[in-house]
């Protein structure tokens, strides 16, 4: 199925143009939540990210990431 006719339409965008775009916003995501995750880790007093992320993995069994999806569903579930 080709996308651009519909992309071009709605958007004013062929899927290239559209991909680079989302690709870039996908990008600026990913290096803000890299960016906060150093700043938590040096707030905490750890030199490196990764130290932080193993450090979490052996305390509390799970990731960063896999800790803020369940906060975030909890969150979520509390608020409904």
């Amino acid at each position: 199925m080709d996308l651009n006719p519909y992309l071009y339409r709605d958007m004013g965008k062929n899927f290239r143009s559209f991909s680079k775009r989302l690709s870039l916003r996908i990008i600026i995501v990913v290096l803000a939540i890299m960016a906060l995750m150093a700043s938590i880790a040096e707030d905490a007093g750890f030199k490196h990210v990764r130290t932080m992320q193993r450090r979490l993995m052996e305390v509390i069994g799970m990731t960063p990431a896999e800790y803020r999806a369940l906060y975030t569903r909890d969150l979520a579930l509390h608020n409904k």
